[in-house]
Parts: C-alpha cells; structure tokens; sequence
C-alpha cells in the first residue's frame, strides 16, 4: 500500500523540526562545554591540560604536549519518538507541528542534563578528568609561580554557606584567588590574566540570596556591596544539590566541559506498524556523549 505520509509532509514536517532545532538552540549547556567532533566510537584527549608558556629561548626548545593523558569519551546512542493515530493525521495533519516543535525543544535541551550531573557529580568517587583526580578537587598537578611542578591546583572550596552574603563573599573571594593566583601555567603564569564576569550557576531555590549577593548595589543601612556585577548569577533547573554552587568564568581555549559529537540529530517517519495499531511514528536520533574538560575553568563551592 502507498505510504500515508507523503513526500510534501515529509518535507514540512523535517522543515518544521529543523526551524525549531534553531530556535531552541540557545542553552546553558553551551556556555560550559567545549564542542568536539568525533569520528570513531569513542575519542581520546591526549593532549588536555598542555598549557604551556613562554620561555627564553636559550639552546633549544623544549618541547611541551609529550605528556600523554588517558582520558576517553564514549559516544552513545540517543533518540526520541512521537506517536500519531493514524485517524489523527487523516482528520487534523495540522497536530503535527506543534508535536514536534516540542520534540526539538526536548533534543536541544537534553545535553543540559548531562552537563548539568557531570557538574553536580564532579567531586564524587569516580568523577575523575585527565589528571586521574576527581574534577573538583584540592590537589591537582599544578605548577607554582617559580615554574615547578606541585600539587596545589584548586577547583573545590568548603563553603562557608549561602545563608548570608558575607558567606557568598568569603568563598567568592576563595575562587577568585584559586582562579588568578593558584591555579598555573608551566611557567608560572596565572592561567587567566583576568576572569571578566564570570557565570555563576545556582539551584534555583537559592535564587534570592544570590541576587542579593551579586545584583544589589547596597546592603542593609547603605553599606556598599562589593560582590555587586562581579559575577552573573544563574539560577539553573538541573541543578539539585543542596546549595552548592559553581563558577566558570570565560578566557580558557577548552571549556571544563566536552559535548563529543559523533552523529548529528537524524529524522525519519515510520509507517510499519499501521495495519496492527494504527500508529505512524515521528523519531529523531543523535550520537553523542560529554566529558570533563579544563578542570581550571570552573570551581565548585560545596555546602552540604
């Protein structure tokens, strides 16, 4: 029998997916996570972490990038699917739009999750990044000013709560000095020269006394905030922990997140199972997966 899904619906229907594809592009994900493209069933990131600096040239060069990390992303397989009774098409095609609008809103939304885990389970056993420690953490191979190696890299603060802008305040001022004064370069350097306004992502039910902390000029009896625009705070729906909060600030070519794309989204309809339950099925697939990046590009403040 012909097919009840012509070459025109077809096409209206990809061109209506596409549309909204674009449309809810913009997501907070992107803002954290570094786009890699991926050509095989997993990718290895060798060269994470080679930042190095400037030297005197004196007899030769010498040579950074040998250090080889073992740190692999797996690609997955995802898709979505909506249903249709065949009645419902054969009455009313016009049903089709607004399901998959939503359908694209779901697909560009859905890397927001896995950002959003790898971030909250980043100072959890196993949540390891190239160095082999955990990505949020106290100890990374780090370098001091004077070029030699340590182990003082930081990117977890204990945080002293977020009952009280003098609490934000102190732990502010914690990453700001890991940011620009701890966290090096091979020669020495600060990673970052400044960090800008960084982003500041917060559960959402911590949303007042964020606000307070970053977007009020003034605190009680006209005392002056010095938090306020130093930061963007934003309150973010797939963060569930309880009041911890992050900072990822711009300036690093590698994000502290990877979005590893192997298959962009693919659309196609499916008609085999009208003659036993006259369903016809509209589904999307994609490959993709994430992992950790820089771990300097972001801090945790955990408040248990």
């Amino acid at each position: 029998m012909p097919g009840l899904i012509g070459s025109a619906i077809q096409r209206a229907s990809n061109l209506t997916l596409l549309k909204a594809l674009d449309e809810y592009k913009d997501q907070p994900w992107r803002n954290l996570a570094t786009v890699a493209p991926s050509s095989a069933a997993s990718e290895k990131y060798e060269w994470l972490g080679d930042l190095p600096g400037m030297r005197e040239f004196l007899d030769a060069r010498q040579i950074e990038g040998l250090k080889k990390h073992d740190y692999t992303i797996l690609n997955k397989d995802w898709e979505a699917t909506v249903g249709f009774g065949k009645s419902e098409l054969d009455d009313n095609a016009a049903i089709i739009k607004p399901r998959l609008q939503g359908l694209a809103q779901g697909v560009q939304m859905h890397p927001n999750k896995l950002v959003f885990d790898l971030m909250m389970a980043g100072h959890t056993a196993g949540s390891l990044c190239y160095d082999g420690q955990l990505f949020f953490d106290t100890d990374h191979p780090n370098f001091t000013a004077a070029g030699a190696p340590s182990t003082d890299g930081v990117n977890y603060i204990a945080g002293a709560g977020v009952d009280t802008v003098a609490h934000i305040s102190t732990d502010w001022y914690l990453a700001l000095t890991a940011f620009l004064n701890t966290n090096r370069r091979r020669d020495g350097a600060p990673l970052l020269a400044t960090i800008g306004k960084p982003k500041i992502y917060h559960a959402v039910h911590d949303t007042g006394i964020f606000r307070a902390a970053f977007k009020t000029q003034f605190l009680a009896a006209g005392v002056s905030n010095d938090l306020f625009e130093q930061a963007e705070p934003i309150p973010c729906p797939w963060l569930t922990t309880d009041s911890s909060w992050f900072i990822v600030p711009d300036g690093l070519p590698v994000r502290p997140f990877i979005f590893q794309e192997r298959e962009a989204v693919k659309a196609e309809w499916d008609e085999t199972q009208v003659f036993q339950t006259r369903k016809i099925f509209y589904g999307v697939s994609a490959r993709y997966n994430v992992g950790y990046g820089l771990w300097q590009g972001a801090i945790m403040v955990y408040n248990a």
